[in-house]
Parts: structure tokens; C-alpha cells; sequence
């Protein structure tokens, strides 16, 4: 989950080590640029100050700046939400489906192996099918639930998009998996549980104001010049 006030605080965190960082070490800092670029900046914080017509044209500089910043964003997470065509998305694993589903059941069982021997490492089979199920209760999983997770997993499709002979495929990896390790899938679906497909899911983004990105380029380049001075 997204916690701004966390972010907010390493923010300030950075800047309170900056500070102190900068303190202890300000007989190097005290050069003739940081002299001329502080005069600068200062002269700068008083000229808006005094006047009131530019101090009215730097907010609405600002708001103009925040407004693009916002509608960048929104077209960016638009423009990545769009399903790619078929020649556009990444390739099957490996080029060969049945090479990366054997390797995905061997490390299953090597770490459901690991869990067995110590609780604390490792998980279990039904627990690594629920993450991919987005913790869902394992016996709300049907049949085609997994089928759409193998079919997006293995071939970078929905399941109206593959053909004939990757149908079959898919159906036998599902029947497959219920053989391996023990399971009966209920028939049908569950429209209430849905596999994670990365380029399929919905994106769920947010974004600081442009200010804050401008704070932490600021600090990342205040903190590499005085790292360089010390």
C-alpha cells in the first residue's frame, strides 16, 4: 500500500542528514561558488518577494508547471495501460512453453521442500498459487482461473487470443498441475479471484506533485556536490 507520509519523511530525513552533513563539513563548502550561487539565489528570494508582480508571475509559473506535470502523467499512465499487439509484447519464455513450465514445477517443489524442513523458510505449493491469485482462499480457484494464469504466463496471451494448438497446450499444463501436486480445481471460474498479468492488469499509479521530484533532484545533486567537496 502507498504511505505518502513515509515517503514525506525519508524526504525529510535526507534533508535533515543533508544539513548536517553540510555543517560539519563548511569550511570546504565555504568556496567562492557556493559564496556567488548563495548571493545569487538570495538576491533572487528577494527580488519575488518585494515584488508583488513577480511574485504573482512565479505562482503562476508554478501552477502552469504543476498542471503539465499532472496531465504528462495521466497521458503516461493511459499510453502504458494500452494493451500491445501481439508482435509488440515480450516473447514466450525461453521460446519453448514446456522448457519453462517443467523448471516452474521443479522450483515449486524444491521450495515447498525448504518450507517443510523449516517453517520459516519457503512456501508451500497452495501458498505460491494464491500469490500469483492475489491471496485469494485457495478453494475459490477454479479450473479456467489457472488456465488464464497459464496462458498469460507462458505465452503473453488472454485466453481468446491463443490458437488451436496452444489451447491444447495450456489445458494440459492446467491438468498437469492439478496431477503434480495433488489438486482438484472447482470447474469454471470465480469472477470474484483474478490471476496477476502484468500487461494486462489495470495500473494503479500515483504521483508526488512535480514540486516534490524537483526537491529530491535538488537534494540528489546538492548531496553529490558535497560528498565530492569532503
Amino acid at each position: 500500500d502507498l504511505q505518502p507520509h513515509l515517503m514525506y519523511g525519508a524526504l525529510l530525513a535526507a534533508a535533515r542528514g543533508l544539513y548536517f552533513s553540510t555543517a560539519q563539513a563548511a569550511a570546504i563548502l565555504a568556496s567562492w561558488q557556493l559564496f556567488m550561487s548563495m548571493c545569487v539565489l538570495g538576491l533572487l528570494l528577494l527580488k519575488i518577494t518585494t515584488s508583488a508582480r513577480l511574485r504573482t508571475a512565479v505562482l503562476m509559473a508554478l501552477c502552469v508547471v504543476e498542471a503539465a506535470f499532472f496531465v504528462w502523467m495521466r497521458v503516461t499512465r493511459w499510453r502504458m495501460q494500452q494493451v500491445k499487439p501481439l508482435l509488440e509484447r515480450l516473447p514466450t519464455p525461453g521460446r519453448n512453453p514446456e522448457v519453462v513450465f517443467r523448471r516452474t514445477i521443479e522450483n515449486i517443489l524444491e521450495v515447498a521442500e525448504w518450507h517443510r524442513s523449516c517453517e520459516d523458510i519457503g512456501r508451500t505449493p497452495e501458498e505460491w498459487l494464491q500469490g500469483w491469485f492475489r491471496h485469494a482462499p485457495f478453494e475459490k480457484i477454479g479450473y479456467d482461473d489457472v488456465y488464464e494464469l497459464i496462458a498469460w504466463a507462458f505465452w503473453t496471451k488472454a485466453v481468446p487470443e491463443l490458437d488451436a494448438s496452444e489451447q491444447k497446450e495450456a489445458h494440459r499444463m492446467s491438468s498437469e498441475v492439478e496431477r503434480a501436486f495433488g489438486w482438484k480445481f472447482p470447474e469454471g471460474s470465480d469472477p470474484e479471484v483474478r490471476p496477476i498479468r502484468i500487461n494486462f492488469d489495470t495500473l494503479r499509479a500515483w504521483c508526488h506533485p512535480a514540486c516534490y521530484y524537483a526537491w529530491i533532484a535538488l537534494l540528489r545533486v546538492a548531496s553529490r556536490q558535497s560528498l565530492r567537496l569532503l
